[in-house]
């Protein structure tokens, strides 16, 4: 049995699907729509407490509430010094290409607010590119402590999501013994057990184009 949803998030779209057979239905799920909105609820859940830490269009987001005390260093949640570390295995993995500290540029180049909100005349997301030199390099996380240099800023979009993916398909998985796949944005995720028939995934860019 499988059932999906799909719903608008961060400019994106997120996509759920959940597979179970019935005698592996949880206590109190009757029937696999129920499973696939118990699962919705857990995702939504999860997904806020994300963005709460991690956004850099929100005010009142963890990584905004303590970016002027980051050059002296500061004790950050166990959730943003998990993506901040995902951030920077990144970036020692790609040698800098992918690189978490170039919020302050973005910002600088107007990539300042959510991208559904920066759009240029002929309605396209404002394309910015930064050419200054890595300086993730300088970032210190140990333990929960992170300091960053006062001439940095923390963007953690190029990996939040894609964590964000494996960590609440797994969670999902876990608390309601189903199968789960999982697309934020592009950004796919799997966890449970394999279905039946496995799990298959359409890859395509733009709707006229080779699928």
């Amino acid at each position: 049995m499988r059932a999906s949803s799909l719903w608008g998030l961060w400019s994106t779209e997120a996509t759920l699907v959940v597979d179970s057979d019935a005698e592996r239905l949880p206590r109190g799920i009757r029937d696999v729509d129920d499973l696939r909105d118990a699962a919705v609820e857990i995702a939504d859940r999860e997904l806020a407490l994300v963005d709460a830490a991690v956004s850099r269009f929100r005010g009142d987001s963890e990584i905004n509430r303590i970016a002027s005390d980051l050059p002296r260093g500061v004790s950050i949640s166990a959730l943003l010094t998990e993506y901040v570390g995902a951030a920077l295995d990144a970036a020692r993995l790609t040698e800098g290409a992918v690189d978490p500290t170039l919020g302050r540029h973005l910002s600088a180049l107007g990539y300042d607010r959510d991208i559904a909100l920066i759009l240029d005349d002929d309605d396209r997301p404002v394309r910015a590119v930064a050419t200054d030199v890595a300086g993730w390099q300088r970032v210190e996380l140990r333990g929960r402590g992170l300091r960053v240099p006062a001439d940095r800023a923390l963007d953690l979009g190029a990996t939040a999501k894609a964590l964000a993916a494996d960590r609440v398909a797994a969670t999902i998985a876990a608390r309601l013994d189903c199968s789960v796949l999982l697309s934020l944005g592009g950004d796919v995720s799997t966890a449970g057990p394999e279905p039946r028939d496995g799990w298959h995934v359409r890859v395509q860019d733009l709707p006229d184009e080779p699928a």
